[in-house]
Formats: C-alpha cells, structure tokens, sequence
C-alpha cells in the first residue's frame, strides 16, 4: 500500500517571487519587441533607400523576438503554479545543466526540498518523489505514455527502436510479451548458472591476483567498480546470446563497451532535456551519417556487427530454420528462447543490442552501492558475514549460493534493498508524459502532455516512510515494526524498478548477481577500503557510475 507523501497543496502567492521573476524577465522582452515595432514603424525603411536585404534582416529579428516572446510566455503560463529554480519556466538548461555536471544525483533532490513534492524543472517538465505517483504514472491503465523527444536520444539504431526506446504504448507492451520469457530464464534457459560461471570468473581473478595471503607477498588494490562493471557485462553478454565476452576472466574491457559508456552517455542524457537538441542529435539524417555501424571495427558499431553475427547463426533469410543454435554452454539463452517465440531477425538483433544499455550499467551501479556501504558500516559488514557462516555451517548455503536459498537470508535481503534504496540504479528519469485530458497528482491538476520525472533519490529518503534516519545506510530497519511496515518499505524500495508495465525487464538477472556476488564474495574475502577519506568518485547523468572504489583483499573463507 502506498501513501501520497505530498504536503498542502502551494498557493500562487506562495512563490510569488519565483513568478516576478520571470515575468520581469519576459516583460523585458516584450518591451523591447515593442520598442523595435515602433521604431521600424517610424522609420521609412524602403523610402530611405535601405537594402532589401537589410529590411529582411530587421523583420527575421523581430519576428524571432515576438515568437520567442510569445512562446515564452505560453511556455511559463502553462505550469505558472508550480515552483522550481528561476529559468526552469522558459528554458531547459538548469536541468540539462544538472545532468551535463554529473551531480544530477544531489542538484535535482535539493531543488524539491526547496520547492516542494511537485518541483517544475522544465517549461513541460515537473518532478515528484511520491511513491503512489509512480504506481499510478506506470500503471497499466494509467494512460500516460513515453515522451518521443526524450526515448529518442536512446534508441540504437536510426531506423527502429527497442523496448527500451519504443514511445508507441501498443508496439511496446507487444514486444515486450514477446521477449519476456528470455527475460526471466524460461523455457531452457538456466540464468543462475550462466550467472555462476560469471562469478566464479571474478572470485579466481581475486583470488590469484589480488588477494594477500601469508605466502603470496604484496598484492595490488582492487578496483572494486571496474569489477563489478566487467561482471555486469559478461553476466549480461552469457545470458543473452550464450557466450559471455570474457572481461571479467581477462579484466579488459572487450568492445569497448565502457569507454562507450564513460564518453557518450553524459552527451545522450544531456540532450535528452533538451527537446530541440535532441530531435537532431537522434534524427535518422545524423545517426546514419555520425551513429555507430556494424562494419565498424572498434568500438560500439564493433559490438553491433557481434551482435548482427550472433542472431544470424539462429536465422536463415529472416526466419528462423528448425531448433535454435545453442551457445557454446549447450544451454538455451535470451536469443534462443526468443527465437522460439517467433520474432524476426531484425527484432532480435535490436532487442539484444538494447541488453546492455538497460541492464549492465544499472546492475553495475547497485553491485558497487551496496559494496561502499556495507564496507563503510562495520555492524553492518559484521553481521551479514555471520549471517552467511551460519547458513554455511547449517547446510542451508550452496557452492555458489542458491537464488531460492538467498531469499531465506532476511539480513542479506535487507542489505541489498538498503544498497538499492541509497544508491538507486537510475536516480533521475526516465519521463512519463500526462495524457491529454489531464491527471491529478498528489491533490494538483497536471495539464496533459505535461512530462512527469521521478527524484528517485528523494523518494526512497523519504522520511515519512523510511524513518527520521532515511539518510543512513541502516539493513534493519527492513526487518522492524509490523509486517504491514516492512511490506510497505520492501514495496516503495522497488520502485527503484518502475513498476506496472514499465518495469525493469532485467531485474531478475540483477537480482541474482546481486545476491550471488556479495555472498561468495563475502564468504572468499574480506575487504578493506584502502582511502576511507574518498572512498570513490560519483557521477550521474542519469544512471549514476562510481568509480576507483579501491579495496585491499585478504582471504576469509567462511566454511
């Protein structure tokens, strides 16, 4: 059950200097279109003998002066009673700017502390922190649907989109049914020990090159989110077409992936605020000429043409000819079951494409949050490792750890959704926009077509679910009150996922890394942040990326 977490509604004179402020701004420009109407009014341009070519230059001026004027004012109208940083009414740069900074993750909450539950951050655009509004904005019968301008800068391709991009509400849910099995391991698919494989790939690189032991002498640091990233991607490249690329197993960064990441993804969220910008950095005419192709021998389109070549060993002139082609593993994968399933080559080829994206960042994020948390909070640390030795030494723990015999440790579930819930694994989007006739948010009429974002980071530091101490970092609090208590905080932390029809389609397979990688690491080592004076660096464009999380690692076998 979710409770509106909004306050009283903010009456107009509430904010009065937010609205002066802008009208000051747009009066100026009124008066100054005016003052150049009079003045070519007084002047007799033709007569005088002037250039043709200059009277045109006065009239585009001042024609572009009165529609900037105009839109101007249409633009702040329109959501004039909702408050949020000064130019936020006529401009999307503050929110841009937010994003491009990389401190998105603390600039967007501040301004809701400041302005309230409903923070406008855009001429279209206001934010919420209400877990009952992001229930109702994902809703399967909630009519709000994805903004074009914004899903756009995300697609991968220039000619179709993915799941992840798809704005049409029909083709998106079609699809969606579609590939959701592979999502969620069905058919013969075995996702934990795809998953497994992985694992034990980062527990031997550990252990025979990072790890300090009487006899193995001085070893160097751990760069601990690097780590988590390569696990993320080969967890992701092994269950998706079968074979994973290896970076964890040779700690290198195969297709570039990362740097893609670390290069591009500041620019793609950046324009994504900006809706005039993004409808030509994600027009089909610049993603032909500058996107990444599948020729390409380096980099993302290198990736693509892996993929191009993958999904055509289960294709033959764009059908699919008898039973999948297994992987390497002689297990089903993601692309066998969707084959099965029937899609075409083409939508499996974007469909795999769109894996990475969506789930090896995110997962990355929460394998890394929860890390410096749990590394920062001995009574935490301490506590779970006895949890883990316990279920150990009673039998109730496998080599590796089981999906079914994670989720009946209550202290280890309490310390992921903790993870979760300080660092989200997406802090600030993706957008939901109103539909036409209009909806009700937390008691305020939002005008249709209005773009909706979510302060994911204010929202799971609520203090009115989470407690006065929302901003520790404290596992028990999942495990006090009454089970109608506990329910609500596990259900509001999985938010962190969307919910309704737009729910994470990966969360599954992040779950199981999250569980399997912080017990086996946990029961082979024991980890030392090696600067607890800046423990790591912190970004967020979007997803947030931590990175240089170094750590000293010494054997700690739990048996």
């Amino acid at each position: 059950m979710f409770f509106c977490a909004c306050e009283k509604p903010i009456s107009t004179a509430s904010h009065s200097p937010v609205s002066g402020h802008l009208v000051d701004i747009l009066a100026t420009r009124t008066s100054t279109a005016m003052a150049l109407t009079e003045l070519l009014g007084a002047v007799p341009l033709v007569s005088s003998g002037m250039p043709k070519f200059q009277v045109a230059a006065i009239y585009l001026v001042l024609g572009f002066i009165s529609w900037y004027t105009i839109s101007s004012i249409t633009a702040w109208y329109r959501l004039k009673d909702f408050p949020g940083p000064p130019t936020t009414g006529f401009s999307n740069l503050w929110a841009a700017r937010a994003v491009w900074t990389g401190k998105s993750w603390k600039i967007f909450p501040e301004a809701q502390e400041k302005h309230g539950p409903i923070t406008r951050i855009g001429p279209n655009a206001l934010m919420v922190r209400d877990p009952a509004t992001v229930v109702n904005i994902n809703g399967v019968r909630g009519g709000y649907h994805r903004p074009k301008d914004f899903y756009d800068c995300i697609r991968m391709d220039p000619w179709d989109h993915t799941v992840l991009s798809e704005t049409d509400s029909a083709v998106h849910n079609d699809r969606k049914t579609k590939i959701y099995g592979g999502y969620n391991g069905r058919g013969e698919m075995d996702m934990e020990k795809d998953v497994n494989m992985v694992v034990s790939d980062a527990v031997e690189l550990i252990r025979t090159k990072y790890m300090h032991s009487a006899t193995s002498g001085p070893k160097p640091p751990l760069d601990y989110c690097r780590t988590a990233r390569l696990i993320a991607v080969d967890s992701v490249t092994q269950t998706g077409f079968g074979k994973a690329w290896g970076d964890v197993r040779e700690e290198k960064d195969h297709y570039g992936w990362l740097a893609f990441v670390d290069q591009m993804f500041r620019y793609l969220h950046t324009f994504a605020y900006i809706p005039a910008l993004s409808k030509i950095v994600a027009s089909k005419p610049v993603m032909i000429l500058f996107g990444p192709k599948p020729t390409d021998n380096t980099g993302m389109g290198q990736f693509l043409g892996l993929i191009e070549r993958e999904v055509a060993k289960r294709y033959k002139n764009g059908e699919a000819k008898g039973e999948p082609i297994k992987s390497d593993t002689g297990r089903s994968c993601m692309l066998d079951e969707w084959v099965k399933n029937g899609i075409s080559q083409r939508m499996a080829a974007l469909e795999v494409s769109a894996q990475l994206p969506a789930g090896s960042d995110t997962t990355a994020t929460a394998l890394q949050g929860t890390m410096l948390y749990l590394l920062s909070n001995p009574t935490a640390y301490s506590r779970l490792k006895s949890e883990i030795a316990t279920g150990i030494r009673e039998g109730r723990i496998s080599s590796p750890i089981t999906d079914k015999e994670a989720r009946q440790l209550p202290y280890l579930q309490a310390v992921l959704n903790e993870g979760i819930r300080m660092v989200p694994p997406v802090m600030n989007g993706f957008p939901r926009q109103v539909p036409p006739e209009g909806d009700t948010i937390c008691g305020r009429f939002i005008p249709g077509g209005t773009d909706i974002f979510v302060d994911y980071v204010g929202m799971l530091k609520d203090k009115s679910v989470f407690g006065e101490d929302a901003h520790m970092f404290r596992p028990e609090r999942y495990l006090e009150g009454t089970k109608e208590h506990r329910d609500r905080l596990f259900k509001t932390t999985d938010l962190a996922f969307s919910h309704g029809k737009w729910k994470c389609l990966g969360q599954k397979l992040a779950w199981l890394q999250l569980q399997k990688v912080t017990v086996e690491f946990m029961r082979n080592f024991d980890l030392q942040i090696v600067d607890p004076m800046n423990p790591c660096r912190i970004r967020c464009f979007c997803t947030p990326e931590l990175d240089d999380l170094m750590v000293r690692v010494t054997e700690a076998k739990l048996e």
